[in-house]
């Protein structure tokens, strides 16, 4: 199912009425994060027609993460991801894997172990070979790694940095040796890394590095958690995309969200519609921005609610708690269509 539907499945610009079928009409996956546990409430059925219904490509937010997967050591349940990976193939939608490696939300054994590097690395191939040959090409692509940089370098990530200096591209090729037909892609993701900046400019490096000592690794995710009132350059972004489309890997868009103060007036409205076009723009300008994905699609299970923001809502996602499309809906339909 790791495919989902093929791109530019014969659906014409025209009658796209969905961000689904609009962006396959454009060759792009239109995709949203996804909670696990809301997928099969009765109560509010709403919340999986619309996820099944206008995307194309889904992340389990919390599912599929190693304090999850296998809280104590050596007992593997996969049951809430598998949920939702079978939610998503039962509706034909591809699925990201989130996360494989990362320095939060590991389970407590793995943080007190005081594991050295070798028992460190043991650990890592024997958990990435195990969750990856049991979810086999089901999943479209992992996220190997998740956010191990900062503005100048690796930061410390618990437990594997700088215990396990070379964990990131251990993990790419354990990730790949786990999937020797190389069907399923493999991502590095990260925030703030959407233009060019200095954090940026690590990952660059880091990636160009990666490839040019042949380590296997096929994407980078641009997460994108910003704000209307001081969005990313539309140009800067796009100049980011192209630079590492250029190094022979795709970009993904993977967790968007336009933080909006102002989003109960018209004018705040617009302007967040504003940033989600623009970042569609960018996407779609490089051909190797083959996602476009937001965390979450409706304000009333973002994660931003609450203390996050400062305020009771500061409204992030293009559909309201109603479940009402906002401007930014139409916005990207706009951009798509054009």
């Amino acid at each position: 199912m790791g495919d989902g539907i093929a791109m530019g499945d014969g659906i014409s610009y025209a009658a796209a009425t969905t961000l689904k079928e609009a962006g396959f009409a454009r060759g792009i996956f239109m995709g949203s994060q996804h909670k696990t546990d809301l997928l099969a409430n009765s109560s509010d059925p709403t919340y999986a027609r619309m996820l099944w219904e206008q995307y194309s490509i889904t992340t389990a937010g919390n599912a599929c993460k190693w304090g999850k997967i296998q809280r104590t050591r050596g007992v593997f349940v996969y049951d809430d991801c598998e949920t939702s990976l079978q939610a998503a193939e039962k509706h034909n939608v591809s699925f990201r894997g989130h996360n494989l490696c990362w320095g939060n939300n590991n389970p407590q054994w793995l943080l007190d172990g005081n594991f050295n590097s070798s028992e460190l690395a043991a650990i890592l191939q024997n958990y990435i070979t195990t969750v990856v040959s049991n979810f086999g090409d089901r999943m479209y692509a992992w996220d190997v790694v998740n956010e191990a940089l900062n503005n100048t370098g690796f930061k410390p990530a618990v437990p594997w940095y700088p215990t396990l200096p070379n964990y990131v591209d251990l993990a790419f090729q354990y990730a790949r040796a786990a999937d020797p037909s190389g069907k399923i892609k493999l991502f590095y993701n990260d925030f703030s890394i959407d233009r060019i900046n200095a954090k940026s400019d690590v990952v660059y490096a880091m990636v160009k590095s990666m490839k040019a000592r042949d380590i296997p690794i096929d994407g980078v995710g641009l997460q994108m958690h910003i704000s209307s009132a001081n969005p990313p350059p539309r140009k800067s972004v796009q100049s980011n995309i192209e630079r590492l489309v250029a190094l022979g890997v795709e970009v993904h868009i993977t967790e968007l969200d336009v933080k909006c103060f102002d989003c109960n007036g018209t004018a705040g409205l617009q302007r967040q519609a504003t940033v989600y076009a623009d970042m569609l723009r960018a996407c779609l300008a490089v051909k190797g921005c083959t996602s476009f994905e937001t965390w979450g699609f409706t304000d009333r299970y973002s994660w931003l609610n609450g203390d996050r923001c400062h305020d009771e809502n500061c409204y992030p996602l293009p559909y309201d708690k109603d479940y009402k499309a906002k401007p930014a809906v139409k916005a990207m339909l706009d951009v798509l269509h054009n």
